[in-house]
């Protein structure tokens, strides 16, 4: 019943949509600014909501359920521009890249240079939801970014706390725009990595796990994880995408922008909506309160940020929103039958995400609160992900993830302190072996 109904609003979302660049005309309202949204009077805006944010007031679970007393405050929806060396790539590129059919049923990526693959996405294209996937795909990333001593949350059935430390450094290899850094490192065929390591407590410091996400599409991701019980590190399954992310309540497949591989995916667009997001002040006085979490609203559970602290700061974002299911002959043993992802429509950055299991059951999600962080020197453009701050909640066992801030430091680029800089360190299989060292 629910893919019947996903499939009638698709089709009336499609129908609604006109012109290039412009999904089409939006027929939703926007809220009120100062609307204040409370677990009491939420379903009146809950046309407004993805179904992360959605899931959160419906449950009745204290530790999965949005808290008594979190208030949504609807702001203004402002302007978070990405960087114009992105766009002028996007320009003088764009033009030559296609999708190609491979073999399995599903479409790869060919020409690609750099930028925004797909800038000019038609309302009537059949294969807008798979450049939907390459423009997140080969979204903007800094190419350098570290968040140093992320606060993790583990919160059990019982709303028991276990509180983790964690350093994460993520390197574009390849098809950057940044200045300052050649757009493709010689010698590799890695488009990103991303390493992440526990720094407390004692019992789990130095398990570290590094991901490797190529530029070619079709190719399966690597994994590596590092045990300090054994001095050694050890290769992960391609094939273990369902494995707990170091015993996260989110998969390896979650971490990363869209599942991998892209091309072992069916994927659909599904409309473009006006969506309630929070996204903090890209101030000073706002990161560091953020860092706090008597700052956060929560019950048992989700930690929400506190109206009082950061007034109307829920946005009613343009956001597309994206369906990807794994093609038939790769299912087996897989976690997901159906995934929603909802993109920025600016950004291309991911503002939730939720999924269903193969029975067709609501399983995981997580909630965005995203940092626009501007880089220093630059022509004042933005770059924000999820590693600042989300709620990720696993329903089938009423567990959650949450992350907060870095209260260690988050970094772009030049700003990056040398410790952080190093690529072999930080950003290779061999990296691993030296963590104890």
């Amino acid at each position: 019943m629910r893919k019947r109904i996903t499939a009638i609003a698709s089709i009336l979302a499609v129908a609604m949509m006109i012109g290039p660049r412009v999904w089409g005309a939006d027929p939703q309202q926007p809220i009120p600014l100062g609307t204040v949204i409370t677990q009491q009077n939420w379903q009146q805006y809950s046309q407004y909501m993805g179904e992360p944010l959605k899931h959160m007031f419906m449950s009745t679970s204290p530790v999965s359920g949005w808290p008594s007393r979190a208030q949504a405050i609807v702001g203004p929806t402002l302007h978070y521009p990405l960087p114009k060396a992105y766009w002028d790539a996007t320009e003088k590129y764009a033009k030559q890249v296609q999708l190609v059919k491979v073999p399995n049923g599903s479409y790869t990526l060919k020409g690609y240079v750099a930028g925004l693959p797909f800038p000019d996405l038609k309302a009537d294209d059949p294969l807008a939801g798979y450049k939907l996937v390459y423009d997140v795909y080969f979204q903007h990333t800094p190419a350098i970014q570290v968040n140093n001593q992320i606060q993790v949350i583990d919160i059990d059935h019982y709303g028991n706390e276990a509180d983790l430390l964690a350093l994460v450094v993520t390197f574009q290899w390849l098809h950057n725009t940044d200045a300052g850094y050649p757009m493709n490192v010689a010698n590799t065929d890695v488009y990103l990595s991303g390493e992440a390591e526990q720094l407390a407590p004692e019992q789990i410091k130095y398990i570290t796990a590094v991901n490797f996400t190529w530029d070619d599409p079709d190719r399966l991701p690597e994994s590596y994880v590092f045990l300090p019980s054994l001095r050694r590190a050890l290769r992960l399954s391609s094939n273990a995408r369902c494995a707990p992310f170091q015993g996260q309540d989110f998969a390896n497949d979650d971490i990363t922008p869209v599942p991998l591989p892209p091309t072992w995916f069916k994927a659909q667009f599904l409309g473009k909506q006006k969506l309630l997001s929070f996204i903090f002040k890209p101030d000073e006085k706002t990161r560091e309160l953020s860092k706090d979490r008597g700052n956060w609203d929560k019950d048992k559970g989700n930690y929400i940020p506190k109206a009082s602290v950061f007034g109307a700061s829920w946005q009613l974002r343009d956001t597309y929103v994206l369906a990807m299911q794994r093609l038939p002959q790769y299912t087996h043993g897989y976690c997901y039958a159906d995934r929603r992802h909802y993109l920025d429509a600016e950004q291309a950055e991911a503002l939730g995400w939720c999924n269903w299991d193969q029975n067709d059951k609501f399983y995981r999600d997580m909630v965005v609160f995203a940092m626009p962080e501007k880089y220093k020197n630059s022509d004042g453009w933005y770059v924000w992900g999820n590693v600042w701050a989300h709620d990720g909640c696993d329903y089938q066992t009423d567990h959650c993830s949450q992350l907060l801030p870095a209260i260690g430091g988050n970094y772009m680029n030049q700003d990056t302190p040398p410790q952080f800089q190093n690529r072999t360190l930080y950003g290779t299989p061999g990296g691993l072996q030296q963590i104890m060292r």
